[in-house]
């Protein structure tokens, strides 16, 4: 029993997530012994909670670097997946980023061998690429009314 009021209404706002995970370890639990272990990193829950993106990636074990991870969004009440991008295959993505009303999220690919960050934005299935610079970037934000997009970045000294 709850001694109060804020308890309850605490763990009401985290039923999505805890559905979430409810569905990913029951997929777990079937699954066979020797099934990859699956990685879930920079986890966002949309503004009205329907909707999950995070950077996921499946790791055989013995892989000598983190696997290559893709950006997902899932239904947070049922776990299913909704789409899955990777425009990038060389690219390290993090810092996804839900836009207010939720129907778009922003993150960054960073492709280390080419020196160079780029910030895209996905909805319905499809990702663009908005930005492309010479140098790094991070952790891309929304304004309040969603139409504008802001991101540290730095690019090489000197020029």
């Amino acid at each position: 029993m709850f001694e109060s009021g804020i308890e309850m209404i605490q763990l009401k706002a985290m039923a999505p997530l805890l559905a979430l995970a409810g569905a990913l370890l029951a997929c777990a639990g079937s699954a066979a012994a020797v099934a990859p272990l699956r990685e879930y990193r920079n986890v966002a829950l949309s503004g009205v909670g329907e909707r999950i993106v995070a950077l996921e990636s499946s790791d055989p074990g013995g892989l000598p670097l983190r696997p290559h991870a893709s950006v997902v969004v899932r239904d947070a009440a049922s776990g299913a997946v909704l789409h899955e991008y990777d425009p990038c295959p060389t690219c390290i993505y993090n810092c996804p980023s839900w836009a207010p009303d939720g129907s778009r999220v922003a993150f960054i690919g960073v492709d280390s061998g080419a020196g160079s960050a780029t910030l895209y934005v996905a909805a319905q299935g499809k990702a663009e690429a908005l930005l492309s610079l010479k140098g790094v970037a991070s952790t891309p934000r929304w304004s309040p009314d969603g139409a504008t997009l802001a991101l540290l970045a730095m690019g090489p000294v000197g020029q």
